[in-house]
């Protein structure tokens, strides 16, 4: 029981990991933090109350939104067969207002992370969040953006598996370094600065393999379990993309 509790943990904590490299696209990775951790306890209590209490309306409730004002786009963090409920991100932007909303999806469970105004520019996307983060995200052919923002340090090379170290740091926040080597393995390593209430810094490494396949580098735990692919855009390395869904 006890590894089971652990090992459902360590994804847990590797899930966060990850939301937070896409989150270095959207600059609120301190919140995405916490919505991860409130989405998984939510998901406990749900498990443990048989008969929760009817939910209480909110103080300030949303205007009705028309679906066809809405262009949807999602980036899979895990799917159903990985973690038995499934994780994305999810985009949408409505044109109507000249809004956007940002979500975190996991399960059953959904909790908005961000919102913002938005224009359409001739490379993509301008985004400028509540908070005042600013970001393009790039148009890939028609059915992908990728964040200025979450661009790494380094080239990618065509080859299926190659020699290359990619660096992306977050000033006073944060710093991603990977390793990929010619054997089809690779390291990852991130350092949140100062991310403990004692004032040292949280390193979380993973290990495991790959192959660049196309856009795409897939990846595989030691242990053959799939992690989310990184994005490759004109032979840079991205962690933060969505892919359009629907119309």
């Amino acid at each position: 029981m006890g590894k089971k509790n652990h090992s459902n943990n360590k994804k847990w904590v590797d899930k966060g990991i990850l939301v937070v490299l896409i989150a270095f696209g959207i600059g609120a990775a301190a919140l995405i933090f916490f919505m991860v951790s409130s989405l998984t306890a939510q998901r406990k209590e749900n498990q443990e109350v048989k008969n929760p209490p009817a939910e209480t309306a909110s103080a300030t409730e949303e205007p009705p939104v028309n679906e066809s004002d809405l262009v949807r786009y999602t980036c899979l963090i895990s799917d159903k067969e990985t973690d038995g409920e499934g994780s994305e991100f999810s985009l949408e932007f409505n044109k109507k207002t000249g809004t956007y909303r940002e979500l975190l999806n996991s399960g059953d469970s959904g909790s908005e992370i961000d919102r913002g105004t938005y224009e359409k520019g001739k490379d993509g996307i301008n985004t400028v969040s509540r908070r005042g983060t600013k970001n393009t995200l790039i148009y890939d052919g028609d059915d992908y953006l990728v964040s200025k923002n979450a661009i790494f340090e380094g080239t990618v090379p065509k080859s299926k598996t190659f020699k290359e170290k990619f660096i992306h740091d977050v000033d006073g926040e944060s710093r991603i370094e990977i390793h990929f080597r010619k054997d089809g393995t690779f390291k990852q390593k991130v350092v949140k600065y100062s991310g403990e209430l004692d004032g040292k810094d949280v390193t979380d490494v993973t290990t495991g393999t790959y192959a660049h396949k196309g856009k795409f580098i897939e990846r595989k735990r030691e242990n053959g379990e799939k992690l989310m692919p990184y994005y490759v855009y004109k032979n840079k390395l991205y962690t933060s993309y969505y892919k359009k869904r629907g119309n």
